[in-house]
């Protein structure tokens, strides 16, 4: 997958930008497994975040799906601690006093959108969901990692996605 330049993001997401406001943002799937008994750490959490959005008439929806596992590093056979799975979705519905509807974004305003707006709007409430669902099932609290605003980035700089880290539309829940 190509490298994507923060430039081209906010150039493809400003259109939508100005268009949406947000109206919502939810928990929309959770599921979680923990060992028992508990296991003894350290632990090594890995979390994989795959963003979606699609838009359905003067409607645009940002869906973000967590995976966050934690394995006990205490022996060798490194067995699984907890799991948890969450799915956040932002809202977005056109602003109020517009003579318009919104009009159809293309793909790509819709990625970069999702991208820089949507994914920024839902962790710190996936953050918290994960801190307290690991937490209340015995293992210390994980706080998954602050998201750095593209705000201070410059337009030149670049990141990375992984495959699945985008759904299209048409793969949106």
């Amino acid at each position: 997958m190509p490298d994507l330049n923060v430039g081209e993001l906010r150039k493809h997401a400003q259109p939508v930008t100005r268009w949406m406001r947000l109206s919502d943002v939810r928990l929309k799937d959770l599921r979680c497994v923990g060992t028992s008994p508990l296991l003894k750490g350290p632990f090594k959490v890995e979390t994989t975040v795959e963003v979606s959005c699609k838009q359905v008439d003067d409607t645009m929806t940002v869906g973000a799906r967590y995976r966050v596992e934690a394995v006990s590093e205490a022996t060798d056979d490194r067995p699984q601690a907890w799991t948890v799975r969450l799915q956040m979705v932002a809202d977005y519905v056109g602003r109020e006093g517009e003579d318009e509807a919104p009009p159809q974004f293309t793909k790509d305003e819709r990625r970069a959108f999702g991208l820089l707006v949507g994914l920024v709007t839902v962790h710190p409430y996936a953050r918290e969901v994960i801190q307290s669902t690991s937490g209340r099932m015995g293992y210390p609290p994980f706080s998954a990692e602050l998201l750095e605003s593209t705000a201070a980035a410059p337009d030149d700089a670049t990141f990375r996605l992984l495959p699945g880290e985008f759904a299209e539309p048409d793969e949106a829940d």
